[in-house]
């Protein structure tokens, strides 16, 4: 997310790119020590600039590997979502017999 003359980072992303620990940042934010703000309960760290194309490309993997896991974490939902119809259906054949 941009803004200003510089960009707006999600913990996670902050995180890859500066090369310091999560729990870290979690820190800095608690006593304020980091510029941050809050977005629908998500934490962004602001930054000058990603100083690279490195640092970009990075960013950019990262990017994709967080989309890759939504998509692959929504799918999971709804197999669950199904077995648990289909345990819902033996049950209630078992109840019956």
């Amino acid at each position: 997310m941009e803004g200003e003359d510089g960009l707006w980072l999600s913990i996670v992303e902050y995180s890859q790119i500066k090369g310091i620990s999560i729990s870290t940042l979690r820190r800095r934010i608690k006593s304020k020590t980091i510029k941050f703000k809050e977005i629908e309960g998500k934490y962004f760290v602001y930054t000058q600039s990603i100083p690279n194309k490195e640092d970009r490309l990075k960013l950019n993997y990262l990017n994709e590997e967080i989309e890759k896991i939504k998509k692959e974490n929504r799918e999971l939902k709804e197999k669950i979502i199904d077995y648990e119809m289909l345990v819902n259906v033996y049950e209630k054949e078992n109840v019956i017999n």
